[in-house]
Protein backbone atom coordinates (compact mmCIF):
# COMPACT_ATOMS: atom_id res chain seq x y z
CA UNK A 1 0.00 0.00 0.00
CA UNK A 2 2.78 2.54 0.99
CA UNK A 3 4.32 2.24 -2.14
CA UNK A 4 1.62 2.82 -4.14
CA UNK A 5 0.82 6.34 -2.16
CA UNK A 6 4.69 6.97 -3.37
CA UNK A 7 4.16 6.46 -6.72
CA UNK A 8 0.93 8.28 -6.85
CA UNK A 9 3.14 11.02 -5.28
CA UNK A 10 6.11 10.83 -7.99
CA UNK A 11 3.41 10.60 -10.45
CA UNK A 12 1.76 14.06 -9.98
CA UNK A 13 4.96 15.56 -8.81
CA UNK A 14 6.14 15.24 -12.38
CA UNK A 15 3.22 16.17 -13.82
CA UNK A 16 3.46 19.60 -12.27
CA UNK A 17 6.49 20.14 -12.90
CA UNK A 18 6.19 19.27 -16.94
CA UNK A 19 3.23 21.71 -16.49
CA UNK A 20 6.08 24.19 -14.96
CA UNK A 21 8.82 24.17 -17.40
CA UNK A 22 5.84 24.47 -19.99
CA UNK A 23 4.91 27.15 -18.33
CA UNK A 24 7.69 29.35 -19.02
CA UNK A 25 5.60 32.99 -18.50
CA UNK A 26 4.93 32.25 -14.59
CA UNK A 27 8.49 31.90 -13.86
CA UNK A 28 9.05 35.33 -13.14
CA UNK A 29 8.25 36.87 -10.05
CA UNK A 30 6.44 39.88 -11.79
CA UNK A 31 4.08 36.94 -13.83
CA UNK A 32 3.42 34.84 -10.91
CA UNK A 33 1.97 38.39 -9.20
CA UNK A 34 -0.10 38.86 -12.08
CA UNK A 35 -1.95 35.59 -11.92
CA UNK A 36 -1.99 35.53 -8.82
CA UNK A 37 -4.20 38.57 -9.12
CA UNK A 38 -6.55 37.21 -11.72
CA UNK A 39 -6.96 34.11 -9.64
CA UNK A 40 -8.30 36.65 -7.02
CA UNK A 41 -10.56 38.40 -9.14
CA UNK A 42 -12.07 35.72 -10.34
CA UNK A 43 -12.40 34.12 -6.89
CA UNK A 44 -14.51 37.73 -6.24
CA UNK A 45 -16.83 37.13 -9.24
CA UNK A 46 -17.10 33.38 -8.44
CA UNK A 47 -18.15 34.84 -4.55
CA UNK A 48 -20.60 37.41 -6.38
CA UNK A 49 -21.72 34.76 -8.46
CA UNK A 50 -22.78 32.19 -5.88
CA UNK A 51 -24.01 35.20 -3.68
CA UNK A 52 -26.51 36.59 -6.10
CA UNK A 53 -27.69 32.54 -7.29
CA UNK A 54 -28.44 32.40 -3.32
CA UNK A 55 -30.50 35.25 -3.66
CA UNK A 56 -32.36 34.36 -6.56
CA UNK A 57 -32.84 30.50 -5.13
CA UNK A 58 -34.71 32.80 -2.11
CA UNK A 59 -36.67 34.97 -4.17
CA UNK A 60 -37.83 32.06 -5.57
CA UNK A 61 -38.47 30.49 -2.34
CA UNK A 62 -41.06 31.49 0.11
CA UNK A 63 -39.31 35.00 0.07
CA UNK A 64 -40.50 35.85 -3.14
CA UNK A 65 -42.68 39.46 -3.22
CA UNK A 66 -46.02 39.28 -4.13
CA UNK A 67 -47.38 40.78 -7.45
CA UNK A 68 -49.49 43.97 -6.56
CA UNK A 69 -52.85 43.92 -7.35
CA UNK A 70 -54.94 46.55 -9.87
CA UNK A 71 -55.75 48.59 -6.24
CA UNK A 72 -52.45 48.62 -5.07
CA UNK A 73 -50.92 49.84 -7.60
CA UNK A 74 -53.75 52.50 -8.41
CA UNK A 75 -53.21 53.49 -4.25
CA UNK A 76 -49.66 53.65 -5.04
CA UNK A 77 -50.15 56.30 -7.94
CA UNK A 78 -53.16 57.83 -5.96
CA UNK A 79 -50.75 58.69 -3.36
CA UNK A 80 -47.76 60.23 -5.87
CA UNK A 81 -50.63 62.59 -7.33
CA UNK A 82 -51.39 63.90 -3.93
CA UNK A 83 -48.30 64.38 -2.63
CA UNK A 84 -47.25 65.87 -5.71
CA UNK A 85 -50.18 68.22 -6.25
CA UNK A 86 -48.33 71.55 -5.12
CA UNK A 87 -45.27 70.76 -7.55
CA UNK A 88 -48.07 70.10 -10.79
CA UNK A 89 -49.78 73.21 -9.37
CA UNK A 90 -47.08 75.23 -9.32
CA UNK A 91 -46.27 74.14 -13.08
CA UNK A 92 -49.70 74.85 -14.06
CA UNK A 93 -50.20 78.06 -12.47
CA UNK A 94 -46.90 79.29 -11.53
CA UNK A 95 -48.25 79.60 -8.11
CA UNK A 96 -48.70 77.41 -4.87
CA UNK A 97 -52.14 75.48 -3.94
CA UNK A 98 -53.30 78.39 -1.56
CA UNK A 99 -52.70 81.15 -3.68
CA UNK A 100 -54.71 79.46 -6.68
CA UNK A 101 -57.47 77.91 -5.02
CA UNK A 102 -58.91 79.51 -2.06
CA UNK A 103 -62.59 78.95 -1.57
CA UNK A 104 -64.74 82.34 -0.74
CA UNK A 105 -65.00 82.74 2.60
CA UNK A 106 -68.50 84.09 1.69
CA UNK A 107 -69.70 80.70 0.13
CA UNK A 108 -70.48 77.13 1.86
CA UNK A 109 -67.41 75.29 3.72
CA UNK A 110 -66.59 71.98 1.95
CA UNK A 111 -68.02 68.73 4.05
CA UNK A 112 -65.43 66.09 2.84
CA UNK A 113 -67.31 63.18 3.46
CA UNK A 114 -70.06 63.88 1.31
CA UNK A 115 -70.82 63.31 -2.45
CA UNK A 116 -70.31 66.43 -4.71
CA UNK A 117 -70.91 68.40 -7.56
CA UNK A 118 -68.44 70.27 -9.68
CA UNK A 119 -68.88 72.34 -12.42
CA UNK A 120 -67.00 75.27 -13.83
CA UNK A 121 -68.95 78.44 -14.59
CA UNK A 122 -67.11 80.02 -17.52
CA UNK A 123 -68.63 81.59 -20.54
CA UNK A 124 -67.35 83.60 -23.36
CA UNK A 125 -70.93 85.23 -23.42
CA UNK A 126 -70.83 85.89 -19.58
CA UNK A 127 -72.95 83.76 -17.32
CA UNK A 128 -76.33 84.36 -16.89
CA UNK A 129 -78.33 84.03 -13.83
CA UNK A 130 -80.98 82.50 -15.91
CA UNK A 131 -79.07 79.83 -16.50
CA UNK A 132 -77.66 78.89 -12.98
CA UNK A 133 -81.65 78.76 -11.46
CA UNK A 134 -81.81 76.46 -14.26
CA UNK A 135 -78.61 74.42 -13.60
CA UNK A 136 -78.91 74.83 -9.96
CA UNK A 137 -82.09 75.48 -9.46
CA UNK A 138 -83.39 72.05 -10.74
CA UNK A 139 -80.24 69.90 -9.02
CA UNK A 140 -81.20 71.25 -5.43
CA UNK A 141 -84.79 70.16 -5.77
CA UNK A 142 -83.56 66.55 -5.86
CA UNK A 143 -79.92 67.18 -4.11
CA UNK A 144 -78.87 68.67 -1.25
CA UNK A 145 -75.09 67.74 -0.31
CA UNK A 146 -71.95 69.50 -1.77
CA UNK A 147 -71.47 71.68 -4.57
CA UNK A 148 -68.13 73.12 -5.58
CA UNK A 149 -67.68 75.15 -8.75
CA UNK A 150 -65.04 77.55 -10.20
CA UNK A 151 -65.97 80.81 -11.06
CA UNK A 152 -63.96 83.57 -13.14
CA UNK A 153 -63.81 86.63 -9.96
CA UNK A 154 -64.80 89.36 -12.28
CA UNK A 155 -68.32 87.46 -12.19
CA UNK A 156 -69.04 86.95 -8.87
CA UNK A 157 -70.56 89.93 -7.84
CA UNK A 158 -73.29 89.38 -10.72
CA UNK A 159 -74.27 85.92 -9.90
CA UNK A 160 -72.92 85.83 -5.60
CA UNK A 161 -76.61 85.86 -4.25
CA UNK A 162 -77.65 82.85 -6.38
CA UNK A 163 -74.54 80.63 -5.62
CA UNK A 164 -75.37 81.60 -1.83
CA UNK A 165 -78.78 80.80 -2.21
CA UNK A 166 -77.55 77.61 -3.72
CA UNK A 167 -75.28 76.95 -0.86
CA UNK A 168 -72.63 76.06 -2.98
CA UNK A 169 -68.91 76.18 -2.52
CA UNK A 170 -66.99 78.62 -4.70
CA UNK A 171 -63.35 79.12 -5.97
CA UNK A 172 -63.02 82.07 -7.54
CA UNK A 173 -60.07 82.07 -10.93
CA UNK A 174 -58.41 85.37 -11.11
CA UNK A 175 -58.21 86.76 -14.87
CA UNK A 176 -54.02 85.71 -14.61
CA UNK A 177 -54.88 82.11 -14.82
CA UNK A 178 -57.69 82.78 -17.15
CA UNK A 179 -58.92 84.65 -19.81
CA UNK A 180 -62.18 85.24 -20.66
CA UNK A 181 -61.68 85.49 -24.82
CA UNK A 182 -63.87 83.92 -27.67
CA UNK A 183 -61.93 81.09 -26.43
CA UNK A 184 -61.27 80.40 -22.59
CA UNK A 185 -57.57 79.49 -21.91
CA UNK A 186 -56.16 78.32 -18.72
CA UNK A 187 -52.30 78.39 -17.56
CA UNK A 188 -49.58 80.41 -17.54
CA UNK A 189 -48.11 83.11 -20.06
CA UNK A 190 -45.86 79.92 -20.94
CA UNK A 191 -48.57 77.28 -21.50
CA UNK A 192 -51.89 77.91 -21.69
CA UNK A 193 -54.81 75.43 -22.82
CA UNK A 194 -58.45 75.34 -23.30
CA UNK A 195 -61.03 75.68 -19.78
CA UNK A 196 -62.13 71.88 -21.69
CA UNK A 197 -59.36 70.36 -20.35
CA UNK A 198 -57.97 72.89 -18.03
CA UNK A 199 -61.21 72.13 -15.71
CA UNK A 200 -60.18 68.44 -15.09
CA UNK A 201 -56.71 70.19 -12.86
CA UNK A 202 -59.74 71.67 -11.15
CA UNK A 203 -61.38 68.69 -10.52
CA UNK A 204 -58.39 66.70 -9.41
CA UNK A 205 -57.52 69.39 -6.85
CA UNK A 206 -60.97 69.52 -5.47
CA UNK A 207 -61.41 65.54 -5.64
CA UNK A 208 -58.55 65.89 -2.48
CA UNK A 209 -60.71 67.38 -0.53
CA UNK A 210 -63.15 64.34 -0.02
CA UNK A 211 -62.80 60.59 1.49
CA UNK A 212 -62.50 57.73 -0.30
CA UNK A 213 -66.16 56.69 0.00
CA UNK A 214 -67.58 60.04 -1.68
CA UNK A 215 -68.72 59.92 -5.35
CA UNK A 216 -68.22 62.76 -7.53
CA UNK A 217 -70.36 64.27 -10.46
CA UNK A 218 -68.02 66.53 -13.13
CA UNK A 219 -70.91 68.42 -15.23
CA UNK A 220 -71.10 70.95 -17.38
CA UNK A 221 -73.19 74.02 -15.91
CA UNK A 222 -74.88 75.48 -19.10
CA UNK A 223 -75.98 72.21 -20.67
CA UNK A 224 -77.51 70.04 -17.97
CA UNK A 225 -80.96 69.84 -16.06
CA UNK A 226 -81.62 67.75 -13.36
CA UNK A 227 -84.65 65.30 -13.14
CA UNK A 228 -83.71 63.35 -9.63
CA UNK A 229 -80.64 62.50 -7.81
CA UNK A 230 -77.89 61.14 -9.88
CA UNK A 231 -75.93 59.42 -7.14
CA UNK A 232 -78.92 57.27 -6.54
CA UNK A 233 -78.40 55.30 -9.50
CA UNK A 234 -74.94 54.58 -8.51
CA UNK A 235 -75.76 51.85 -5.72
CA UNK A 236 -75.65 47.89 -6.98
CA UNK A 237 -74.24 46.76 -10.10
CA UNK A 238 -74.00 49.93 -11.34
CA UNK A 239 -71.41 51.77 -8.80
CA UNK A 240 -70.66 49.14 -6.05
CA UNK A 241 -70.39 51.20 -2.99
CA UNK A 242 -66.59 49.34 -2.19
CA UNK A 243 -65.23 50.30 -5.55
CA UNK A 244 -63.01 53.10 -4.94
CA UNK A 245 -61.63 53.29 -8.25
CA UNK A 246 -64.51 53.29 -10.78
CA UNK A 247 -65.22 55.89 -13.26
CA UNK A 248 -68.41 55.93 -15.32
CA UNK A 249 -68.40 57.38 -18.73
CA UNK A 250 -71.36 57.78 -20.61
CA UNK A 251 -72.10 57.69 -24.35
CA UNK A 252 -72.89 59.72 -26.99
CA UNK A 253 -76.49 58.20 -29.80
CA UNK A 254 -74.74 55.31 -31.36
CA UNK A 255 -74.51 55.30 -34.56
CA UNK A 256 -75.57 58.98 -35.16
CA UNK A 257 -72.45 59.67 -33.23
CA UNK A 258 -69.31 57.99 -33.62
CA UNK A 259 -65.68 59.76 -33.53
CA UNK A 260 -65.10 59.25 -37.81
CA UNK A 261 -68.70 61.07 -38.39
CA UNK A 262 -68.11 64.00 -35.85
CA UNK A 263 -65.88 66.62 -37.74
CA UNK A 264 -65.06 68.53 -34.44
CA UNK A 265 -63.88 65.38 -32.66
CA UNK A 266 -62.38 63.71 -35.86
CA UNK A 267 -60.16 66.84 -36.12
CA UNK A 268 -58.99 67.20 -32.80
CA UNK A 269 -58.24 63.84 -32.08
CA UNK A 270 -55.82 63.76 -35.76
CA UNK A 271 -54.40 67.19 -34.07
CA UNK A 272 -53.08 65.29 -30.99
CA UNK A 273 -52.26 62.48 -32.61
CA UNK A 274 -52.51 61.31 -35.81
CA UNK A 275 -54.61 59.69 -38.85
CA UNK A 276 -53.69 56.25 -37.35
CA UNK A 277 -55.14 56.61 -34.33
CA UNK A 278 -58.15 57.81 -35.94
CA UNK A 279 -58.11 55.08 -38.55
CA UNK A 280 -58.05 52.77 -35.21
CA UNK A 281 -60.65 54.58 -33.01
CA UNK A 282 -62.41 56.11 -36.15
CA UNK A 283 -65.67 53.36 -35.33
CA UNK A 284 -65.88 53.81 -31.63
CA UNK A 285 -69.12 55.97 -30.29
CA UNK A 286 -68.28 59.13 -29.18
CA UNK A 287 -68.22 60.18 -25.44
CA UNK A 288 -69.82 62.68 -23.92
CA UNK A 289 -67.62 65.54 -22.03
CA UNK A 290 -70.50 67.18 -20.35
CA UNK A 291 -70.62 64.59 -17.44
CA UNK A 292 -68.31 61.74 -15.93
CA UNK A 293 -69.31 60.54 -12.80
CA UNK A 294 -66.94 58.20 -10.44
CA UNK A 295 -65.50 57.68 -6.96
CA UNK A 296 -62.94 60.18 -5.65
CA UNK A 297 -60.26 57.92 -6.08
CA UNK A 298 -61.63 57.37 -9.57
CA UNK A 299 -62.15 60.70 -10.41
CA UNK A 300 -58.82 62.18 -9.06
CA UNK A 301 -56.50 59.71 -10.97
CA UNK A 302 -58.64 59.88 -14.14
CA UNK A 303 -58.67 64.18 -14.02
CA UNK A 304 -54.95 63.39 -13.06
CA UNK A 305 -54.02 61.40 -16.33
CA UNK A 306 -56.11 63.71 -18.69
CA UNK A 307 -53.66 66.77 -17.98
CA UNK A 308 -50.92 64.79 -18.25
CA UNK A 309 -51.77 63.81 -21.22
CA UNK A 310 -50.09 67.50 -22.12
CA UNK A 311 -46.69 66.14 -22.00
CA UNK A 312 -47.49 62.85 -23.96
CA UNK A 313 -49.39 62.98 -26.97
CA UNK A 314 -47.84 63.73 -29.98
CA UNK A 315 -49.26 66.81 -31.48
CA UNK A 316 -48.21 68.56 -28.47
CA UNK A 317 -45.04 68.80 -29.38
CA UNK A 318 -45.93 70.80 -32.63
CA UNK A 319 -46.45 74.43 -32.15
CA UNK A 320 -49.93 75.87 -32.78
CA UNK A 321 -51.86 72.20 -32.12
CA UNK A 322 -53.41 70.32 -29.71
CA UNK A 323 -54.29 73.58 -26.90
CA UNK A 324 -58.03 74.35 -27.96
CA UNK A 325 -61.65 73.37 -27.37
CA UNK A 326 -61.80 69.82 -27.65
CA UNK A 327 -58.56 68.15 -26.97
CA UNK A 328 -59.99 66.86 -23.51
CA UNK A 329 -62.55 64.50 -25.18
CA UNK A 330 -59.58 63.83 -27.83
CA UNK A 331 -57.29 62.30 -24.88
CA UNK A 332 -60.22 61.02 -22.99
CA UNK A 333 -61.33 59.04 -26.53
CA UNK A 334 -57.31 58.09 -26.95
CA UNK A 335 -57.03 56.65 -22.97
CA UNK A 336 -59.57 54.87 -22.74
CA UNK A 337 -60.23 53.03 -26.06
CA UNK A 338 -56.42 51.99 -25.92
CA UNK A 339 -57.28 50.63 -22.72
CA UNK A 340 -54.23 52.88 -21.49
CA UNK A 341 -55.71 53.00 -17.95
CA UNK A 342 -57.36 49.71 -16.99
CA UNK A 343 -54.64 48.89 -14.87
CA UNK A 344 -55.25 51.81 -12.62
CA UNK A 345 -59.12 52.33 -13.00
CA UNK A 346 -62.88 50.00 -13.52
CA UNK A 347 -64.17 52.22 -16.15
CA UNK A 348 -67.43 51.66 -17.02
CA UNK A 349 -68.72 52.90 -20.38
CA UNK A 350 -72.56 53.31 -19.83
CA UNK A 351 -74.56 53.67 -23.52
CA UNK A 352 -77.25 56.58 -24.11
CA UNK A 353 -80.23 56.44 -22.64
CA UNK A 354 -78.87 54.43 -19.53
CA UNK A 355 -77.60 54.95 -15.72
CA UNK A 356 -77.51 58.56 -14.32
CA UNK A 357 -77.00 60.53 -16.67
CA UNK A 358 -78.84 60.71 -20.50
CA UNK A 359 -77.12 61.89 -22.95
CA UNK A 360 -79.65 63.37 -25.64
CA UNK A 361 -77.51 65.80 -27.67
CA UNK A 362 -77.52 63.68 -30.95
CA UNK A 363 -80.60 61.95 -29.94
CA UNK A 364 -83.35 63.45 -33.19
CA UNK A 365 -85.49 61.84 -35.72
CA UNK A 366 -84.67 62.87 -39.49
CA UNK A 367 -85.84 65.50 -41.49
CA UNK A 368 -89.22 65.42 -42.12
CA UNK A 369 -87.69 66.07 -45.98
CA UNK A 370 -84.00 64.44 -45.81
CA UNK A 371 -83.26 65.82 -49.42
CA UNK A 372 -84.57 69.11 -48.86
CA UNK A 373 -81.99 72.19 -47.80
CA UNK A 374 -81.70 72.93 -44.14
CA UNK A 375 -84.65 75.19 -44.08
CA UNK A 376 -86.73 72.12 -45.03
CA UNK A 377 -89.32 71.64 -41.92
CA UNK A 378 -88.20 69.87 -38.84
CA UNK A 379 -89.61 67.87 -35.80
CA UNK A 380 -90.75 69.52 -32.85
CA UNK A 381 -89.21 68.94 -29.64
CA UNK A 382 -92.17 67.46 -28.32
CA UNK A 383 -93.00 65.30 -31.60
CA UNK A 384 -89.44 64.03 -31.38
CA UNK A 385 -89.25 62.66 -27.98
CA UNK A 386 -92.80 61.10 -28.60
CA UNK A 387 -91.36 58.98 -31.57
CA UNK A 388 -88.61 57.77 -29.16
CA UNK A 389 -91.23 56.94 -27.16
CA UNK A 390 -88.89 58.43 -23.83
CA UNK A 391 -91.13 61.83 -22.76
CA UNK A 392 -93.74 60.72 -20.41
CA UNK A 393 -97.03 62.10 -19.76
CA UNK A 394 -95.53 64.91 -16.68
CA UNK A 395 -93.09 65.76 -19.81
CA UNK A 396 -90.10 64.38 -18.29
CA UNK A 397 -87.41 62.19 -20.43
CA UNK A 398 -87.04 58.62 -19.50
CA UNK A 399 -84.54 56.15 -20.26
CA UNK A 400 -84.58 53.06 -22.42
CA UNK A 401 -86.11 51.04 -19.34
CA UNK A 402 -88.82 53.74 -18.90
CA UNK A 403 -87.25 55.26 -15.78
CA UNK A 404 -86.79 58.92 -14.76
CA UNK A 405 -83.41 59.72 -16.64
CA UNK A 406 -81.97 61.35 -13.28
CA UNK A 407 -79.61 63.93 -15.27
CA UNK A 408 -80.32 65.25 -19.20
CA UNK A 409 -77.19 66.50 -20.83
CA UNK A 410 -76.73 67.47 -24.32
CA UNK A 411 -80.07 69.67 -24.21
CA UNK A 412 -78.44 72.50 -26.46
CA UNK A 413 -77.15 70.40 -29.49
CA UNK A 414 -80.31 68.05 -29.34
CA UNK A 415 -82.52 71.70 -29.49
CA UNK A 416 -80.62 73.36 -32.63
CA UNK A 417 -82.35 69.84 -34.27
CA UNK A 418 -85.83 70.98 -33.98
CA UNK A 419 -87.95 73.88 -33.91
CA UNK A 420 -88.07 75.56 -30.79
CA UNK A 421 -92.25 76.11 -30.32
CA UNK A 422 -93.84 72.48 -30.02
CA UNK A 423 -97.22 71.43 -31.03
CA UNK A 424 -98.50 72.46 -27.87
CA UNK A 425 -97.02 75.66 -28.16
CA UNK A 426 -94.47 75.24 -24.76
CA UNK A 427 -91.93 76.51 -25.53
CA UNK A 428 -93.01 79.62 -27.50
CA UNK A 429 -94.95 80.26 -24.04
CA UNK A 430 -91.99 80.27 -21.73
CA UNK A 431 -91.47 83.69 -20.93
CA UNK A 432 -87.88 84.49 -19.12
CA UNK A 433 -89.07 85.34 -16.40
CA UNK A 434 -90.98 81.75 -16.17
CA UNK A 435 -91.39 80.56 -12.08
CA UNK A 436 -90.43 76.96 -12.77
CA UNK A 437 -91.89 74.63 -9.73
CA UNK A 438 -91.40 71.34 -8.49
CA UNK A 439 -93.81 70.36 -10.91
CA UNK A 440 -92.53 72.06 -14.17
CA UNK A 441 -91.99 70.10 -16.99
CA UNK A 442 -88.58 69.39 -18.81
CA UNK A 443 -90.02 70.65 -21.98
CA UNK A 444 -90.59 74.25 -20.54
CA UNK A 445 -86.99 73.96 -18.85
CA UNK A 446 -85.98 73.10 -22.23
CA UNK A 447 -87.31 76.00 -23.60
CA UNK A 448 -86.31 78.26 -21.46
CA UNK A 449 -82.95 77.01 -21.88
CA UNK A 450 -83.10 77.69 -26.00
CA UNK A 451 -84.15 80.70 -25.17
CA UNK A 452 -81.36 82.02 -23.20
CA UNK A 453 -79.34 80.44 -25.80
CA UNK A 454 -80.91 82.50 -28.55
CA UNK A 455 -80.21 85.48 -26.50
CA UNK A 456 -83.36 86.48 -25.45
CA UNK A 457 -83.42 86.58 -22.11
CA UNK A 458 -79.87 88.38 -21.15
CA UNK A 459 -82.05 90.54 -18.96
CA UNK A 460 -84.61 88.16 -17.70
CA UNK A 461 -84.68 86.40 -14.13
CA UNK A 462 -85.76 82.82 -13.57
CA UNK A 463 -86.48 80.87 -10.07
CA UNK A 464 -86.86 78.02 -9.62
CA UNK A 465 -88.77 76.19 -6.20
Amino acid sequence: MEWKIKFLAAYFLGRILIILSQANDLTSPESYAQSLALKKNQLKLLSLHANNSAAVRRRKGNQSPKRLSKAQIASNQLRNIIVGVDIYNRWWTGHDIQSTFRRSKWSKSINGSSDAVFSILFSHTGIQKAKIDLFLGSMRKFYSQDVVVAIPNQEVQHVKGDLVKYNVSVFEISSEICNLGATVLCGTEDERVSIDLFRFYFFEIWSSFYSTNSKILLIDFDDAIFQSNPFNSMVGNVMPSDDHFRVQLFEEYHPNSVIRRQPVYRDVLIECYDEAVLNLLGSKVVLSKKAILGSRNGILIFAHHLTSELQEAPGRFSDGRCFGPGIDLAFTHALHYSNRLRHLLNIQVIPQGEGAVNVIGRLYRPLLNASASSSSPRWTVEESLEYWNILDDRGYILNWDGSVSPVIVGTAAFLTQHHTHGSTGVASAAPCNAVLTSNCSLLHRLAVGRALDQGRCLDGEMVLR
